[in-house]
């Protein structure tokens, strides 16, 4: 019988001739429309493609700017549009701004024409009253680009007040690390030692009588005592044995210096008892002020401060400590606890403004409801603030009295700039500096450019020591 559509066919040969040219007119009709739809459908998405490959465009502050807004300027955005075609384009430019809320305070459309290889430089304004965080989003060509900025962040204030114990908790957390003998043991490893330095794997018995194990790296070459740096690792990062400053533009550590490359509990090589994913480390036992992770990993970087103090090779009056993200929260708080150290470097500081960091970072948010939800416990967010005034690194800061030298990234979407800055504007003591990267996000200043600059700023605080770089 043959197929339908044959059948269809077929049947329609044997209508009278003027039915016929009816109906192959309708068909040429509905197949010139449908081939007319195709065409137009596909050129469009072709021109389309082509219009935002003819585009080179930017969002950016002013040149030299760093991104933040004093009170009363208006936040200002330029956008930096190239024509990069041999025809005329035309496209729309979207601007959104929106606060630390995510609600929209500015909207605007502009329509764009350009000649070829015309460049246009369009400003934003945008007039704001609340001090904050702000974002705008531009898009153009089907793209998309935003920049972060802080408004009269000089009029914010933290929004956790310091429990009136504070000082006291601390204390006696103090006394009872130092009711842990530290049974300091080195070992030589010879896998990691090279003609400049020799690397010992270091173990010491820290809070709970827990053994925490470090990476301690000294110069063979010495001329009396040393100076010493002790790093402290991000959130999940295991530290390995610190390299040369010219090899690592992160860590590196000139030769002379002995490093200490410290592993708290569940980090790296000090992760045999306590194994944490790192969306559940930093929640772990937050209920409860004594029994809270970060209580029990200070008390390490105070031991690891215990080592190097006992070191008859080393400086005690060039002892110095650094950290990035989690690192840099805890250099800040170790500096405050421990006044044997004697300089610090924080990076983008997490562990710092509690209450906007689980406002502002989605991830770290949603981590910690899902642990509440776990826990199943009555007034479980009135707690979790309860344990972290004891834990915010604002509420540390005012007691340091040490040169001090702090980075942010504005765009750091992780450990929001807002903290650091009021973290900076607390600490008391003059020789401190704040290096913004405006366009940075959370490896804010990671270059060995910037690596090197930050041990000529030591040299110029540390004027006594003549072998700093």
């Amino acid at each position: 019988m043959g197929c339908p559509a044959r059948r269809a066919f077929l049947g329609s040969y044997y209508l009278s001739t003027s039915t016929r040219v009816v109906l192959m007119n309708t068909r040429q009709k509905i197949c010139l429309l449908c081939c007319l739809w195709f065409f137009l459908a596909n050129t469009g998405s072709l021109w389309a493609k082509a219009d935002a490959r003819s585009f080179v465009w930017e969002l950016s502050f002013a040149q030299g700017h760093q991104g933040l807004f004093k009170k009363g300027e208006s936040l200002t955005f330029y956008v930096k549009i190239s024509n990069t075609s041999q025809q005329v384009q035309q496209e729309k430019l979207y601007v959104k701004l929106w606060n630390k809320e995510k609600k929209t305070i500015y909207w605007a459309e502009k329509n764009v024409v350009l000649k070829p290889g015309q460049q246009v430089v369009l400003p934003i304004r945008c007039a704001v009253k609340q001090a904050g965080y702000y974002t705008v989003l531009a898009t153009f060509a089907r793209q998309h680009k935003a920049l972060s900025t802080l408004y009269a962040a000089e009029t914010l204030q933290p929004t956790m007040e310091i429990p009136a114990d504070f000082d006291d908790f601390w204390q006696q957390t103090r006394t009872q690390l130092k009711n842990i003998p530290p049974q300091f043991q080195l070992k030589l490893q010879p896998q990691w030692s090279t003609p400049q330095y020799e690397v010992f794997l270091l173990e010491m018995k820290s809070w709970g009588g827990l053994t925490i194990r470090a990476w301690y790296r000294l110069p063979r070459l010495r001329h009396g005592k040393v100076p010493v740096m002790v790093q402290l690792q991000g959130l999940g990062s295991p530290l390995m044995p610190a390299k040369l400053l010219a090899t690592d533009p992160l860590r590196g550590v000139p030769a002379h210096w002995a490093v200490l490359s410290l592993n708290i509990r569940g980090h790296g090589n000090s992760n045999d008892k306590i194994r944490l994913p790192w969306h559940q480390f930093f929640v772990w036992q937050i209920l409860s002020r004594e029994h809270y992770i970060y209580r029990a990993v200070l008390m390490d970087a105070v031991r690891a401060i215990d080592f190097v103090s006992s070191r008859p090779e080393l400086d005690p009056n060039a002892v110095a400590v650094e950290g990035w993200s989690q690192g840099g929260g805890l250099a800040l708080i170790l500096t405050a606890l421990d006044k044997r150290v004697k300089s610090c470097w924080a990076d983008a500081p997490f562990l710092t403004d509690w209450r906007n960091h689980f406002a502002l970072n989605a991830i770290h948010q949603t981590q910690l409801k899902q642990y509440l939800l776990l826990q199943n416990t009555p007034n479980a967010q009135l707690k979790v603030y309860r344990t972290l005034r004891y834990y915010d690194a604002l509420h540390f800061v005012p007691r340091i009295q040490v040169p001090i030298l702090m980075s942010i990234g504005l765009q750091d979407r992780t450990c929001f700039p807002l903290a650091a800055l009021l973290a900076f504007k607390k600490i008391p003591y003059s020789a401190k500096k704040i290096v913004i990267y405006p366009y940075a996000e959370h490896r804010a200043g990671a270059s060995l450019q910037t690596r090197r600059e930050k041990f000529q700023w030591l040299k110029a605080q540390w004027p006594h020591k003549a072998t700093i770089l």
